[in-house]
């Protein structure tokens, strides 16, 4: 399982999972538990990361499909229709609806680095870049007035202006150590930004290793396996 996300209402979880014979679904699993998850929504095609519209009526997709990643739509009361939303562009990843369901903040590599953008919706065709010299996986502040994003193992924050059209103020430096190097990639988003304004992510221990020697390691093995063979 991979890519989970709440429901507005926090009823549920929606995440990315296996389907039958191997292909790709998007599973809804109630947040209490109790019951199996319900199956929104399976393809053969590589899928990743989702985003839920702030009314939950639309669910957005990253889907592999004529060689590219696209953006595709999912109503969950009809789950068997998938429309495009954002297709032909050069990769299309880590969308992200804002608080008012009125843009999709994307990663894209259309300007031959990883850059975040905002696309309007439901008509994709307004576009304004957000970050500038490389950024991906963007995440909205709970008033919408900040695109949180990573780039290398900085975190940035760009301070936008909504009226007369959206754009990007400022952009400032949130975190900034050699050793707060977001892990993931930019299929979709590795933190995460609570109403609160707190930061929740992940931490690349890539150099946080350990050498363990195990003398004698092969009769203690065997005397395991045996034991796991009784229970």
């Amino acid at each position: 399982a991979a890519s989970p996300v709440w429901t507005p209402d926090s009823r549920y979880v929606l995440f990315v999972g296996e389907g039958e014979k191997k292909r790709f679904a998007i599973w809804k699993q109630n947040s209490n538990g109790g019951a199996p998850a319900e199956k929104l929504f399976e393809t053969p095609a590589l899928t990743r990361a989702i985003t839920i519209s702030p009314d939950g009526r639309t669910v957005l997709t990253v889907t592999y499909s004529n060689n590219n990643w696209n953006i595709f739509r999912i109503k969950p009361e009809s789950t068997t229709v998938l429309s495009p939303y954002l297709t032909g562009a050069q990769g299309s990843f880590a969308p992200r609806f804002s608080p008012n369901g009125k843009w999709v903040a994307i990663t894209s590599i259309e300007t031959n680095q990883s850059e975040v953008f905002v696309r309007s919706y439901p008509d994709p065709s307004e576009r304004i870049q957000i970050s500038s010299g490389g950024g991906g996986s963007p995440s909205w502040s709970a008033d919408g007035s900040r695109i949180y994003y990573s780039s290398g193992a900085v975190l940035m924050s760009a301070s936008l202006a909504t009226t007369p059209t959206l754009r990007v103020l400022t952009r400032d430096t949130v975190l900034a150590s050699p050793a707060i190097a977001l892990a993931g990639g930019n299929l979709a988003a590795n933190y995460d930004i609570a109403r609160d304004g707190r930061f929740l992510g992940l931490r690349n221990n890539k150099d946080d290793f350990q050498i363990v020697l195990v003398p004698d390691w092969l009769p203690e093995l065997k005397q395991r396996m045996a034991g796991s063979r009784r229970k």
